[in-house]
């Protein structure tokens, strides 16, 4: 797999100028940076409690830090199965803001000079044969705007 520092330029592109959190939330997808003041941590000793008639990718909510946080799986919001690995429950905050996130990997540093594409739609991350070598920026806030509308199923 290409690292996103090696991409070549492009027009969407923006080069880092410090180091990022990235999260990988499946092999197949595009690694996700998360912006300045942005903070994610793993968590080990949580579970997730199911809630009924929502978005199968909106996996519940789990007790973290004193609060209630609302956990995603982004790959399966994307279309993509995680076929029986491992997911990683991965703490995203912004500000006030917390969410959960199922991730492949742990939360690593994506270096500075990092070539970062803008937030992509579902069909665009997995567009092209090398949708996983590539960095793109990943807005909490600006996501759960995206997807609030989606998370109840709609009934029929």
């Amino acid at each position: 797999m290409t690292a996103p520092a090696q991409l070549a330029p492009d027009a969407a592109f923006v080069r880092s100028h410090a180091p990022s959190i990235g999260l990988r939330v499946h092999p197949a997808l595009p690694l996700l940076v998360l912006g300045p003041g942005v903070v994610a941590q793993q968590l080990t000793d949580t579970g997730i409690a199911p809630i009924p008639n929502c978005a199968p990718w909106f996996r519940g909510v789990a007790r973290h830090g004193g609060r209630i946080v609302p956990f995603f799986d982004i790959a399966l919001w994307a279309g993509v199965e995680r076929s029986g690995e491992r997911a990683t429950m991965i703490s995203v905050v912004q500000g006030e803001h917390v969410l959960g996130l199922l991730a492949s990997e742990s939360p690593m540093v994506v270096p500075a000079e990092t070539a970062i594409r803008p937030w992509m739609s579902k069909t665009e991350m997995l567009a092209g044969p090398h949708a996983a070598s590539v960095a793109c920026r990943f807005d909490p806030s600006a996501w759960l705007t995206e997807i609030a509308s989606s998370v109840a199923w709609e009934s029929g």
